[in-house]
């Protein structure tokens, strides 16, 4: 009887483990539902980001900016904001207490400066190249100019005094567009303003410019504003001016009024109105180069132009 109490255990016993294999199975198939309904949900929303939420995709982009775009020019991007627009993320950023908005990819690998509504018209010609585009009416104004007024060829700059690419411009192309061109009567260059709104010093230097060429030193003034673009607070601006022996009283007084404010907004609504989005920009003889382009890209298109 003890035998057969015993293989009737051990009957009990193989007859349970097929019950727990099961169990383990049911487990492993909810499992496996749970991890197939995940990896469609995962594709239907491009990817999971583990650890990488939108508030920290934006702030690395922000970082990003600070360290490589901004960097140097004596501003910082502020993040203001993150929220999800047409599959990419929107940052609200303030540069310079102006406000901006940029564009990043959901997994931060890019970043979009701006958008641009593909659903619209342009309103205006905008170009990023060096590739020159034709046929733009540019008004000289009544701006400053340098160089024969009668040359075959004319060169519209609109510039920012504290913009590091306009300095770079200034350095090393104008030096042998002077030398090659303007001194030979060949090229007329007219400066025209186009103060950036995140450069914190740039407007008050536009105006400075403007208040020194109503004393006939707008080119000495001019150089030195772009030979000491770290230093361009008020009683900078001042200090130049007496530096060059102008009326110091009369230099005051017309850059504290803010005289020349109407003048700069009208030489930026004119940059605007032929497409310039940044600077520098010039028109050469109505051909847009835009950037800190080298010589050679300035010199092939004068040579063309003189041609005709």
């Amino acid at each position: 009887m003890a035998e057969e109490k015993h293989h009737h255990k051990e009957k009990e016993h193989h007859k349970e483990v097929p019950k727990e294999i099961s169990l383990k199975l049911d487990n492993w198939q909810v499992i496996t539902i749970i991890l197939v309904i995940l990896l469609i949900a995962s594709i239907l929303t491009s990817g999971f980001r583990f650890g990488f939420g939108k508030d920290k995709v934006g702030e690395d982009a922000v970082k990003y900016l600070n360290a490589y775009v901004l960097a140097g020019q004596g501003i910082e991007a502020k993040l203001n904001g993150v929220t999800e627009e047409n599959g990419l993320l929107k940052l609200k950023l303030d540069v310079g207490g102006k406000q901006f908005d940029s564009y990043v990819t959901n997994d931060g690998k890019f970043l979009f400066p701006s958008a641009i509504d593909l659903t619209q018209a342009p309103t205006t010609q905008k170009t990023t190249t060096s590739q020159p585009q034709k046929n733009i009416e540019v008004s000289i104004d009544d701006d400053p100019m340098e160089g024969n007024k009668n040359a075959p060829v004319t060169i519209v700059e609109f510039s920012d005094f504290q913009c590091p690419f306009c300095g770079k411009f200034y350095k090393e192309v104008f030096p042998e567009i002077e030398t090659k061109y303007i001194k030979t009567g060949k090229v007329r260059l007219v400066f025209r303003d186009y103060p950036l709104g995140f450069h914190e010093f740039a407007q008050k230097a536009s105006e400075a410019a403007e208040c020194a060429d109503e004393q006939g030193k707008f080119w000495q003034y001019h150089n030195k504003l772009f030979e000491n673009q770290d230093a361009l607070t008020i009683s900078d601006l001042k200090k130049y001016a007496e530096s060059l022996n102008l009326d110091a009283k009369k230099f005051d007084s017309c850059l504290d009024s803010g005289k020349y404010v109407d003048e700069i907004k009208k030489d930026m609504d004119d940059a605007e109105s032929y497409g310039v989005s940044g600077t520098p920009a010039f028109f050469i003889n109505g051909n847009l180069i835009s950037g800190a382009q080298p010589f050679s890209s300035f010199e092939q298109v004068i040579e063309q132009e003189l041609i005709k």
